[in-house]
């Protein structure tokens, strides 16, 4: 597994620049990092010209002298693309590095990925999905749920100590992606019944606002209350917090999951559906806060007048 000399950091390779990746590479660099950066669109690069990184042109460029290739990515077909696909990482990671993946993807195709990627390179997969959001890649406090080798998992550690507060090693590959399904079954469902209950509310003529503000500190309270109810409240999608396409891809791999588990998942279900007829509707790339836009396109008129 990786080795490194005392007193040295090791070398990273952060790929995908996104709302989560910008940050959590920030948190790297202000560690004393040295990160090979990547991204698809190379626009996202640019504000991280002139820092300790090396901005690289393709994914095997970032992986080449790399100890660990951290990514987090849009989809499954992204990482796919992104390790194995033309100028992937696979062409140039050596044996005894590690894949760090923090998207959330399908865990059976992690599974193939974590034995073709040993068969072909002889490195390691590691799953590591997040929970926390921006706002926990910008404080390093993500919650990181761990599949994968131990000894892999235990090299990799020091690293991600610095963009998560609570690591957990559930098992192998695979297992921290099944855990994350959980965290997205309770996330999803939670956010759209926050949408729901702030447009009943306006149903009522009530203010959202003052509702929102009154159920804090009651049964109802929750850290996705205190970040959601005031957005969905006032209409505000700044600055963006996640798509409906996320939302809608990780309650379907959700579903998926508990299909082939035969257990039963009736909410999840729902809420399945309720972002499926967002997306439908025309908000697929939308913020979040188009659960709101739905609603209230979807209401019938007011039923006292």
């Amino acid at each position: 597994m990786v080795t490194v000399m005392p007193g040295q950091k090791p070398r990273l390779a952060y790929l995908g620049l996104g709302l989560m990746g910008a940050p959590m590479t920030r948190r790297l660099l202000d560690a004393g990092y040295a990160v090979n950066v990547w991204n698809r669109s190379p626009e996202k690069c640019a504000p991280f010209r002139g820092t300790q990184t090396h901005i690289c042109a393709t994914p095997a460029e970032a992986a080449a002298d790399a100890d660990f290739v951290l990514m987090c990515l849009l989809d499954t077909d992204a990482v796919e693309r992104t390790v194995f696909g033309l100028h992937g990482v696979t062409e140039t990671i050596r044996r005894d590095c590690a894949v760090v993946d923090f998207s959330t993807i399908s865990a059976p195709w992690v599974k193939t990925a974590d034995a073709k990627l040993r068969a072909a390179t002889g490195a390691r997969w590691i799953d590591a999905p997040v929970s926390g959001g921006v706002g926990g890649a910008s404080a390093g406090t993500l919650t990181i749920f761990l599949g994968g080798d131990d000894a892999a998992v235990a090299a990799a550690t020091p690293v991600l100590r610095h963009l998560g507060q609570r690591l957990t090693h559930f098992g192998p590959t695979g297992s921290g992606l099944a855990v994350k399904m959980c965290n997205q079954a309770i996330v999803a469902s939670h956010i759209a019944i926050i949408a729901e209950a702030v447009s009943l509310a306006e149903h009522e003529g009530l203010d959202p606002s003052r509702v929102v503000e009154a159920l804090r500190g009651g049964w109802a309270d929750s850290t996705l209350l205190g970040i959601f109810g005031p957005r969905f409240a006032t209409g505000t999608d700044a600055p963006p917090l996640g798509q409906i396409y996320t939302m809608l891809k990780d309650i379907g791999m959700v579903t998926e999951m508990a299909e082939a588990a035969e257990c039963p998942m009736p909410v999840a279900t729902a809420a399945a559906t309720v972002y499926r007829n967002v997306a439908e509707a025309g908000h697929l790339e939308r913020d979040l806060t188009a659960l709101m836009s739905f609603f209230r396109s979807a209401a019938k008129p007011d039923r006292r007048d």
